[in-house]
């Protein structure tokens, strides 16, 4: 692992990541699926891929003005110099000098790119222009069941006499924008949005894990029947002429969905898996065992599109396993 402190060469990353090049890394995106479809979500933060598609020529205070800020009623917000209309409405932290100062553009997003490394202390990561905190959640009231980690994708913005953050949880569904007004009085104590967004995300995240998981529960959770097999392991799971019984057990525990029971024409599918790397000697159990296979959501679009709109594909991992690894299926 290639730490904060580390360095990225061919020993510590394998000779092929080291050969990469940017023009090889582009060629094998144009050829990768998308994860999701152009305009399917607010995931692209280019202002020229909203002039193209709109016909606009906006800069990115214009698009930030237009698009975030006016329809959140933010009419007091501006970028640059202070209009004189607002010069009234302007705070004054610790002295007149902060008032009339222009920052400049230093400011705009995507002013240089990060480094993807995990930082030593193992709890915030980094990527391209996000800070990427991990929180743990507990996913019930036993003290020894496994918590579930969320990453939280936030941005800082300081500047002459504000602080701000704004985070994203996409597993969850929401997020927060903290905005505050800082002064040099002594006789006040500054506010830390960093600080108060770890605070929020304490008693929002298990709000809002609770809230999904009772949604994914009623959408998921049961038994499937009237099932076809596709053939796909045919030469593991065939009809045997005498039973045709099809169906799937679906669990939901811990706020983690689990199948259970996978049985295709009156035998165990999970339990094919499973003998796809049986030997004389070996017949380790991975799927095929009591407690199933955990399930992940498949957020790839053109996973989920080819079977059809409403369709959700879901990967099963192997129960236990920390992170996922190359012995997956989809399904």
């Amino acid at each position: 692992m290639v730490l904060a402190t580390g360095k990225a060469d061919a020993d510590t990353i394998g000779a092929k990541w080291a050969a990469a090049t940017p023009e090889g890394v582009i060629e094998h995106a144009a050829k990768t699926n998308l994860m999701f479809a152009p305009g399917q979500r607010a995931g692209c933060a280019v202002v020229n891929y909203y002039n193209n598609l709109t016909g606009s020529d906006l800069n990115w205070s214009q698009l930030t003005m237009d698009q975030i800020l006016s329809p959140l009623c933010m009419t007091h917000s501006f970028f640059g110099p202070i209009p004189d209309a607002l010069l009234p409405d302007i705070g004054v932290p610790g002295g007149p000098n902060w008032a009339d100062l222009v920052v400049g553009l230093g400011y705009d997003p995507a002013a240089g790119m990060w480094p993807n490394v995990a930082l030593p202390d193992g709890k915030q990561l980094v990527g391209p222009g996000w800070e990427i905190d991990l929180f743990d959640v507990p996913t019930s009231a036993n003290a020894s069941a496994t918590n579930k980690t969320y990453a939280s994708y936030g941005k800082a913005g300081d500047g002459g006499g504000w602080h701000s953050w704004i985070d994203l949880i996409p597993d969850l569904g929401y997020g927060l924008v903290i905005l505050t007004q800082v002064s040099g009085s002594a006789d006040y104590v500054s506010i830390s949005p960093s600080a108060l967004k770890a605070e929020f995300h304490q008693h929002l995240m298990p709000a809002f894990a609770e809230a999904l998981t009772s949604q994914v529960e009623k959408r998921f959770a049961g038994w499937y029947g009237q099932g076809e097999d596709s053939g796909l392991i045919a030469d593991v799971v065939k009809n045997n002429g005498t039973n045709s019984t099809t169906y799937a057990k679906v669990e939901l525990e811990g706020q983690i969905l689990y199948l259970r029971e996978l049985v295709v024409n009156g035998s165990s599918a999970l339990e094919g898996l499973d003998r796809l790397s049986w030997t004389d000697d070996y017949q380790g159990r991975y799927f095929s065992t009591p407690a199933g296979v955990a399930l992940t959501p498949a957020e790839g679009a053109a996973e989920n599109e080819q079977f059809g709109p409403g369709t959700q594909v879901w990967r099963m991992m192997i129960p236990g396993l920390d992170v996922c690894d190359w012995f997956d299926f989809d399904g």
